[in-house]
């Protein structure tokens, strides 16, 4: 999750601080597998500083999470500097605790004999520091759901489940202290508190991660579909390109720029169907729609604009525009969604449907001939003018 985080680190400051979550979140955990841990503690000859780097960078992912949801919302430069001040604080007790603690080897982990004030205090302090900080990302995450949609929504919700997590695995390891500090047992013993904790813990850190995931799944779902879209339209761009090459524009876009190409290719097709409309008359679209409900079409609509499409690419190579009244496009006045999902039942058409070639070259015919006649006749009454 940290690298593949990594290459958005540095776009924003939002995304930094989540990195930055991430990275200590990760360098916590790795402190706590038990292999890492003793070759800490070998390595400094310090019992239990595998810990305290663990307490730490934990803390440390918490305050940056914070500074992500802030940064995403309405800034408080107040609560900025007083969150500021409340790190530094229980990073140097921690830190104090840790250094008067005489048996350290009890500071990872709860124990019903053994806990002394001083590591009750370095637990306790680790605790509630980490259950402020999962409170007000709960409030924080649950309060943006209200003005998000769709997988961002969905994320948020997913985040805000795991800082709940979060926050009663921070009270659930400030009662086992209470009892601890009562001289009580904890119920179930400390075995089953440590397993409780853990689970807890690795539940929360799940959801955390799981939920920054959505919204970037939600932009790679877009990408594919955007990509499928792109490649599904290629088909009748290049036909009605060919036809009136004069709509294609000029400047290049990066291949990587998926949704800027599908955007660019949709334009550069509605722009080639008002160019084709010229060529054809208005009863053309008219007699397409007739002849394809009579020809039992899938998609009558969707196959008549292909039709009419068609025999205007036909009459382009070698006609003039036409006078008078001209089809009007099927995609005009549409949403993106809407306008996409007509351009795919049209491109469909032009390839699949056996009607549209043979209307096509039946209208172009028809065109050609009327417009033949009628220039015979206008050569006819030009001559009996000049004589």
């Amino acid at each position: 999750m940290t690298l593949w985080r990594l290459p958005s680190a540095g776009k924003s400051l939002p995304q930094r601080y989540l990195w930055i979550s991430f990275l200590a979140l990760a360098l916590s955990l790795t402190c706590e597998i038990p292999h890492v841990e003793r070759g800490i503690d070998a390595w400094f000859h310090i019992t239990g500083l595998a810990n305290l780097f663990a307490c730490v960078s934990c803390l440390i992912a918490a305050a940056a999470m914070i500074s992500f949801v802030e940064a995403i919302t309405p800034p408080n430069r107040a609560a900025l500097g007083t969150r500021k001040a409340a790190v530094y604080i229980v990073v140097a007790l921690q830190v104090t605790f840790f250094v008067l603690a005489q048996q350290r080897h009890s500071l990872d982990s709860f124990s019903d004999e053994g806990e002394t004030v001083v590591s009750i205090g370095y637990k306790a302090v680790f605790a509630l520091y980490v259950g402020v900080a999962t409170l007000l990302g709960t409030v924080l995450f649950y309060s943006g759901t209200l003005y998000s949609r769709g997988w961002a929504k969905a994320g948020l919700y997913v985040l805000s489940g795991g800082t709940a997590l979060g926050l009663v695995y921070a009270l659930h390891r400030i009662v086992a202290l209470a009892f601890l500090y009562s001289d009580q047992p904890t119920p179930g013993g400390a075995e089953l508190t440590n397993t409780l904790s853990l689970l807890l813990k690795s539940a929360a850190v799940l959801c955390i991660a799981v939920g920054s995931c959505l919204p970037p799944m939600a932009i790679a779902i877009r990408t594919v579909r955007d990509w499928r879209s792109l490649h599904q339209l290629a088909p009748l761009w290049r036909a009605v390109t060919q036809a009136v090459p004069q709509v294609v524009l000029p400047a290049a876009i990066p291949r990587r720029r998926v949704r800027h190409r599908l955007q660019r290719r949709v334009v550069e097709i509605q722009d080639a169907c008002l160019a084709l409309r010229e060529y054809v008359p208005a009863a053309v679209q008219d007699r397409a729609l007739s002849s394809a409900q009579s020809a039992n079409s899938p998609d009558p609509r969707a196959t008549a604009e292909a039709g009419w499409l068609a025999t205007g690419m036909l009459m382009a190579a070698s006609h003039d525009p036409t006078p008078g009244d001209h089809p009007t496009p099927g995609l005009a006045n549409q949403s993106r969604d809407t306008e996409m999902a007509w351009l795919r039942r049209v491109n469909h058409a032009y390839r699949t449907s056996p009607f549209v070639p043979a209307f096509a070259r039946a209208q172009a015919a028809a065109l050609t001939d009327n417009a033949g006649g009628l220039s015979t006749a206008s050569d006819t009454s030009a001559t009996d003018s000049a004589r």
